[in-house]
C-alpha cells in the first residue's frame, strides 16, 4: 500500500511506521513495521511541510479466516514504543476495511 505523510513540524525523535490488520474483535492478525520510505527517511530527517510517499508491504497470512478486517496505521517511537496520538486522542489511523473471501 502507499501511505502519504506530511511533516507538520520538526520531529527530533525517530519513529517507525506500523500497518496492522485487525479482526472484528480488534485482535492483531498481520503487521508490518518499518522506518519510513523503505528505511531511507527516518522521521528526524523530515522537514516541516514536506510530503513523503511511503510504500509498505503487509503480508497477509495464507490461513487467515474469511471475514471483514480493519487496516490501520500510525507512528511509534523506536526507543520506547510509545505511539504518536492524533488531535482526537487516537493512536492509529483507520485506513479501510478489507473483506477476505474464500
Amino acid at each position: 500500500m502507499t501511505l502519504v505523510w506530511r511533516a507538520e513540524e520538526d520531529m527530533p525523535k525517530s519513529y517507525k511506521v506500523f500497518v496492522q490488520l485487525l479482526d472484528a474483535n480488534g485482535a492483531l492478525r498481520a503487521q508490518a513495521d518499518t522506518v519510513p520510505v523503505n528505511g531511507t527517511r527516518p522521521t528526524w530527517s523530515w522537514l516541516p511541510g514536506e510530503v513523503l510517499t511511503d510504500e509498505v508491504v503487509l503480508k497477509i497470512p495464507a490461513d487467515l479466516p474469511v471475514g471483514t478486517y480493519r487496516l490501520t496505521t500510525g507512528l511509534y517511537a523506536e526507543l520506547d514504543g510509545k505511539r504518536l496520538t492524533l488531535p482526537d486522542g487516537k493512536d492509529a489511523i483507520d485506513l479501510t476495511k478489507i473483506e477476505i473471501a474464500p
